[in-house]
């Protein structure tokens, strides 16, 4: 779903946003986001196990790599959130910001749990 600057002005309410994150860096720039900012987001990992020359190896990535999402006010929260470490923009498309559904996210936070970790078994 998307909105403009103009309707998300009229939000009273904060909503999910995609954040573009520095690669490989998707954790490091939720930490910030909640210990400096104190902007709640999600950053849900995928862990798994993948062959190498040593054996089997469990790796850990982003579910979504690039990306994140964090709630807050757009309008009062928006230079917080863009200017945090790791953060490159928030997603937009156009004059359109992308904004996720909370049945969404909340989907996601309860497949991932507290850990934020989804384990795929062999």
């Amino acid at each position: 779903m998307t909105y403009s600057f103009e309707q998300l002005a009229t939000m009273n309410e904060p909503m999910w946003f995609c954040l573009k994150a520095q690669p490989k860096r998707e954790h490091i720039a939720a930490v910030g986001l909640r210990r400096q900012q104190n902007i709640p987001c999600f950053s849900p990992r995928i862990r798994f196990q993948k062959m190498t020359r040593r054996g089997t190896v469990w790796f850990m990535e982003a579910m979504f790599p690039g990306y994140l999402f964090a709630r807050f006010f757009y309008l009062q929260e928006r230079r917080k959130a863009e200017h945090s470490p790791g953060i490159q923009s928030i997603v937009s498309f156009g004059e359109q910001i992308a904004v996720i559904e909370p049945e969404a996210i909340a989907s996601l936070q309860k497949t991932a749990g507290e850990d934020e970790i989804v384990t795929i078994d062999p």
